[in-house]
């Protein structure tokens, strides 16, 4: 019901709803797993965002550099194209996040011999704090956001890899 999504969400409570807004009666399309599923992921993403601003980070930021923080781990190097196809992301999206990143002093690229146009991407030792730092933010934040469905997670991320592998089987 659309009264109880307003008067149980955080972001927006009952004081904002004129009398129009509230319905007693189901909403198909605000019912369905399309909305719901947009719901939670802004939901999340809200949150989240506020969550890394206390790094200076968006969440596709972090993402960036937490899989070069565990690619170098292992002493794996990544180009761009590498970070855009482990991250699902576009090629585009992620040099513009690279070259900030780059301009904080969190990321430093270095140039491949032979390749004028392709770069390794490495985290700075300021990157390598920083990203320490929003991944126990990001522990905190999942942990309370995912309360709901803890005993269920491995399920749910399966779920939710099953949409993901579906998007990209059904891509033209």
């Amino acid at each position: 019901m659309i009264k109880l999504f307003f008067k149980n969400n955080p972001f927006y409570g009952e004081k904002y709803m004129s009398d129009n807004a509230t319905k007693d009666y189901p909403i198909p399309v605000l019912e369905g797993p399309s909305f719901t599923f947009a719901q939670a992921y802004f939901t999340w993403k809200r949150i989240t965002d506020r969550a890394l601003e206390a790094v200076g980070l968006t969440h596709t930021q972090y993402v960036f550099m937490g899989t070069l923080f565990e690619l170098e781990k292992h002493q794996d190097k990544a180009t761009q194209n590498d970070l855009a196809r482990l991250t699902n992301s576009d090629v585009t999206m992620t040099s513009q996040i690279l070259r900030t990143l780059q301009k904080r002093g969190l990321v430093l690229r270095e140039q491949i011999e032979g390749d004028e146009r392709a770069k390794y991407s490495s985290l700075s030792p300021a990157g390598k704090k920083l990203v320490k730092k929003a991944a126990e933010i990001m522990k905190t934040n999942e942990k309370e956001y995912f309360a709901p469905v803890e005993k269920d997670m491995e399920q749910f991320l399966m779920y939710l890899k099953n949409l993901t592998r579906i998007k990209e089987i059904n891509l033209p």
